[in-house]
């Protein structure tokens, strides 16, 4: 179902027809609340695993640090699929109490977070130029000069453009906090170099969206050649705003956030008994999805056995597996 339908057929359950008047206001709120269950049932630890998925990225020789694209909002493993082996996680603090100035060259073992940045790399006491398809485009740069000044920066950048245009004349940014677009739902996207041609880009803000974030990781040792890495993670959960976007749910369990919207409207008008007979059917289908997503078809549990079947021991045949396949 998309978003349309789901909100249409909530209407209809609630005898709302969006043309009434005084209706816009409520029809507001039930698109709120369908995204409110939405983002609820993907962030349950026991229903995350709908938006899982995987990205690539190469490392470059002795660059330790790797910006993410902005899609992921949590890390769940790193693997270099070549060699078949998945980096461990080690704190940041630890990494620099092994290796604090950063000098250990070779194939990564280890990666840290580092946070998340409004770019996917720094300018390094360079000057900023943006790239852009769209009108004019309203933009704010927040971010610190060499001498360590703190900047804040607001101007047009008028476009289409050609080319890059400088943003302000500040020509020694050495990092910045956050640069967005204050027009939200521009058509095209946003770029930002650290150069008026060649370079680096620094970040891209695509369209539809004001400000992005990277997850940004480090890895240990730095590395010394070019090679693949494959990130599992979870996406961010975008919010439905098109009447043809689709959640991100079974297609069987779509009709669920309608119960959630209705149940939220009867508790804002105090209809107590309408409430608690929502809330009963959403819990109950929170636990048939939890149920679908947990227990594949092929998962048949046996107490006092591991669920997934494949261990090993050191000791030999005639003894029980201690570690297992996780």
């Amino acid at each position: 179902m998309t978003f349309g339908e789901i909100l249409d057929n909530t209407l209809d359950d609630l005898n709302l027809h969006p043309a009434s008047a005084g209706v816009t206001e409520t029809v507001t709120r039930i698109k709120r609340w369908i995204n409110e269950a939405h983002r609820a049932l993907l962030r349950d630890p026991q229903t995350a695993d709908l938006r899982n998925g995987t990205l690539t990225f190469t490392t470059v020789p002795s660059e330790a640090s790797y910006a993410l694209p902005q899609a992921f909002e949590r890390l769940l493993s790193i693997v270099q699929p070549d060699q078949n082996t998945r980096l461990l996680y080690q704190t940041l603090n630890l990494e620099t109490s092994i290796d604090p100035g950063h000098r250990s060259l070779g194939t990564p073992s280890h990666w840290s977070p580092e946070g998340y940045w409004p770019v996917m790399r720094q300018p390094n006491g360079t000057g900023l130029w943006v790239s852009t398809s769209d009108v004019t485009v309203q933009m704010q740069v927040v971010g610190v000069r060499t001498n360590g000044d703190q900047r804040s920066f607001y101007d047009n950048v008028v476009g289409p453009t050609s080319g890059r245009v400088q943003f302000g004349l500040d020509t020694d940014w050495a990092s910045l906090i956050s640069w967005s677009v204050a027009k939200y739902g521009l058509s095209s996207e946003v770029s930002l170099y650290d150069a008026p041609t060649g370079g680096h880009l620094l970040g891209r803000i695509p369209a539809g969206v004001s400000a992005v974030r990277y997850q940004v990781i480090r890895l240990w040792p730095t590395p010394g050649a070019a090679l693949p890495y494959t990130v599992a993670g979870e996406f961010q959960i975008p919010d439905m705003t098109f009447d043809d976007n689709e959640p991100m749910l079974p297609v069987s369990f779509h009709d669920m956030l309608g119960v959630y919207a209705r149940m939220r409207l009867y508790k804002k008008e105090g209809d107590t008994t309408r409430a608690a007979y929502e809330e009963n059917e959403w819990v109950t289908w929170q636990d048939k999805l939890r149920s679908f997503v947990q227990f594949p078809p092929d998962y048949h549990p046996i107490a006092g056995q591991h669920a997934l079947g494949h261990g090993w021991t050191d000791l030999g045949s005639g003894y029980p597996a201690d570690r297992w396949f996780d």
